[in-house]
């Protein structure tokens, strides 16, 4: 080989080291140099943090708050009510529960009349008063505290046993009530319907009783549908042979 052709071979054999090197760097800066586009910028993502903070607390609070809300959580409402509103995200001051359905969670009333009834069939035509915790005690009244809710229960259990037929059981329940109101002539409990009923589903009467006063007596006298019966049919002999 001549000395020209060994002259040429080593220059080659000398670039090709820093060719590669080269594209080493390219490749490094393409991968470390950020793209634009690919996503929101620092300051909407921040904004975007503090927006979803905001709407959980304010979520948080108008559910905690259905039930005697305290002054400061009163004052904080007022200032993101229009926002839970409008987006109809607020509880609206609604008690939430778990429920299934059943016949015993929805709402039972304890209603009394001063009027005169003899038959099941005459109390729409009554007029009803509904009464609670809070005939008693003013600040027991409060929907969804506790007083509140065990008096729902006890009317609610109330209710059950009318329909297990014992009326007995019911009306040593109900007598102190119809004591405590001297003028009341007859006492039942309404169970209403929710959004969780049948949709034919009606406001129904588990118990209706007549209050009867006799002196120093007291008795409730339940008043039920009259049940359709039939004649007893005397047996007729056939012709005898």
């Amino acid at each position: 080989m001549s000395a020209k052709k060994r002259k040429q071979a080593s220059r080659g054999r000398g670039r090709h080291p820093a060719s590669s090197e080269t594209r080493a760097g390219d490749d490094h800066a393409d991968l470390s140099t950020p793209t634009g586009g690919t996503g929101p910028t620092p300051a909407v993502r921040t904004g975007l943090s503090i927006w979803a903070v905001f709407h959980l607390f304010a979520l948080f609070v108008s559910f905690v708050s259905v039930v005697e809300p305290s002054s400061l959580q009163v004052q904080f409402l007022s200032l993101v009510d229009p926002y839970l509103t409008l987006g109809h995200f607020g509880a609206d001051d609604r008690p939430v529960y778990l429920a299934h359905g059943n016949v015993s969670e929805q709402p039972h009333r304890l209603q009394i009349s001063l009027d005169e009834i003899t038959q099941i069939d005459q109390i729409d035509r009554c007029e009803w008063t509904t009464i609670g915790a809070g005939d008693y005690e003013a600040s027991a009244a409060l929907p969804g505290g506790a007083v509140s809710d065990r008096v729902a229960r006890w009317v609610a259990v109330a209710a059950t046993l009318a329909e297990s037929e014992q009326p007995g059981v019911v009306a040593e329940l109900l007598l102190p009530i119809a004591r405590h109101f001297p003028k009341a002539k007859a006492i039942r409990i309404v169970r209403f319907p929710t959004d969780l009923s049948d949709v034919t589903a009606t406001e129904e009467s588990p118990y209706v009783a007549r209050i009867v006063r006799s002196q120093d007596t007291l008795s409730l006298i339940q008043l039920t549908p009259k049940r359709l019966s039939s004649r007893a049919i005397d047996e007729v002999d056939g012709p005898t042979s």
